[in-house]
């Protein structure tokens, strides 16, 4: 498990081309509006409330849910009472890809 301000992740497999992991978001949190040059990402909501930014798509997301998030496309995940979502990478997966635009603790990059 990764600590994160935000929560936490879990890498759970990978293979040729995709990677996958489970995000736990603490209640009140948020990611960095972030963005991914070498990979897409495909989200399912698992437990609790998310809202989501895509490009400037925003949603609110219950479990079942699907997101899609295309490569070098601004996103950020949200929640209110804490959550859980799989990851889904496709692409080279590399957990320094990040263009960090705005971030609740002081991590942006640009």
């Amino acid at each position: 498990m990764v600590h994160k301000p935000w929560g936490s992740f879990t890498n759970l497999s990978s293979g040729d081309g995709w990677h996958l992991k489970i995000i736990s978001i603490n209640p009140k949190s948020r990611l960095s509006l972030q963005s991914h040059a070498k990979r897409k990402e495909t989200w399912v909501v698992i437990e609790g409330d998310v809202s989501s930014v895509v490009g400037g798509d925003q949603r609110q997301h219950r479990p079942g849910a699907i997101i899609q998030v295309p490569a070098g496309v601004k996103h950020r995940l949200f929640s209110r009472a804490g959550s859980k979502l799989i990851e889904i990478s496709f692409g080279e997966f590399d957990e320094n890809d990040i263009i960090r635009y705005e971030d609740d603790y002081d991590r942006a990059t640009k």
